[in-house]
């Protein structure tokens, strides 16, 4: 064998093994990047609102505010892909308001808080098992295949 031969197969075999790790490693290592990123941003993200959800937001100094409540729950809403647990993240949000409105004594408007217990140790009990299951499918979530 020749050496032109040989130093052409070994040129063809390396472009070839170059091509095979261009498009098809690259590809692969660049989405395990960026799933290993979104877990560990999820596992941030979802502590701190899974101390917020048991705390009841009284871990903050202003805990009757329903928009820093919301605010606080947003990198959450942008991170998961789950729209149930959404809604029930919106829906405690907005109980937990309206628990902290009855304690207050302020006027809560029915509409704005439908099928809510105006008492407020029944709704405190229903917010305090809402909140475990919500931080329950959190977990859930972080320790799925797709997390």
């Amino acid at each position: 064998m020749n050496f032109i031969e040989v130093a052409s197969a070994v040129g063809l075999g390396t472009i070839l093994a170059k091509l095979i790790d261009v498009y098809l490693l690259q590809n692969m290592l660049s989405k395990r990047t960026v799933n290993s990123w979104l877990r560990e941003k999820r596992y941030s993200v979802y502590c701190e609102l899974s101390s917020n959800l048991l705390s009841f937001g009284l871990n903050k100094q202003d805990e009757t505010n329903p928009f820093l409540h919301l605010s606080e729950i947003g990198p959450s809403v942008l991170l998961t892909d789950d729209e149930e647990l959404l809604e029930k993240l919106y829906d405690f949000i907005n109980k937990r308001d309206y628990m902290f409105r009855l304690q207050d004594g302020k006027e809560a408007d029915k509409e704005n808080y439908p099928n809510y217990s105006s008492n407020p140790k029944v709704l405190y009990s229903e917010l305090v098992e809402d909140s475990k299951a919500i931080v329950y499918e959190l977990r859930k979530h972080l320790r799925s295949k797709n997390a």
